[in-house]
């Protein structure tokens, strides 16, 4: 083994460096995991991003194991740094849909300067998606009423955002609304992808007592 002039060997003091970057690696890999004004990420949440940012070095990427460690990272600690790296994940996997669904909730959990990734990719994953707005006449949803999607109830929220948008795969997607004691409504609407699409759908009426 070779040794210097004070007997100390080498490839210890490597090891110790070795050691030493990799504490480093991680120390700010579990910063950059906290996003400014958001309460610390739990230990598990550090661990789980630690292991997303590490597979992400390996020198043959496996997108679907980042995108795992990504997903259960946001579960436990949903912040926009993890957000960021499902959306660019998720990019790297051609999921347009679920890209830019992760890059809007970057941006609603967004407290400091986006990040440079994010910008470079957005404009080509939106090109690959559409966008519906969904409305209701006369621009209230009365109490019971349910709107869905496709079949899956649409948040609550959506009505009452102007810049709400839903973002789609292109295509040919099914609006419905119905509510107890009510005719529901059925529309079919076309979404192309990389553009908006605003409806208007009627709200159902009242079933005429017999």
């Amino acid at each position: 083994m070779f040794k210097g002039t004070t007997g100390v060997s080498w490839l210890g003091v490597a090891c110790v460096a070795c050691v030493a970057f990799a504490l480093a690696t991680l120390r700010t890999t579990v910063a950059v995991a906290q996003d400014v004004g958001t309460p610390p990420a739990p230990p598990q949440a550090q661990r789980l991003y630690a292991q997303c940012v590490e597979t992400q070095r390996a020198r043959s990427v496996n997108w679907r194991v980042v995108l795992a460690y990504c997903e259960q990272t946001c579960a436990i600690y949903p912040a926009a740094t993890c957000f960021a790296e499902v959306a660019d994940a998720n990019y790297h996997l051609q999921r347009w849909v679920d890209a830019a669904r992760a890059i809007e909730r970057y941006r609603a959990t967004l407290t400091g300067t986006p990040r440079a990734r994010i910008r470079e990719i957005q404009d080509e994953v939106y090109t690959h998606v559409g966008r519906l707005q969904v409305r209701l006449v006369p621009g209230t949803m009365p109490e019971g009423v349910v709107v869905s999607l496709d079949g899956t109830p649409i948040d609550p929220s959506h009505f009452h955002d102007e810049d709400a948008r839903l973002i789609v795969e292109p295509g040919t997607h099914v609006l419905g609304a119905s509510g107890p004691e009510r005719e529901g409504v059925r529309q079919e609407v076309e979404v192309d992808a990389g553009h908006n699409r605003a409806v208007t759908l009627p709200t159902p009426i009242e079933r005429r007592a017999r």
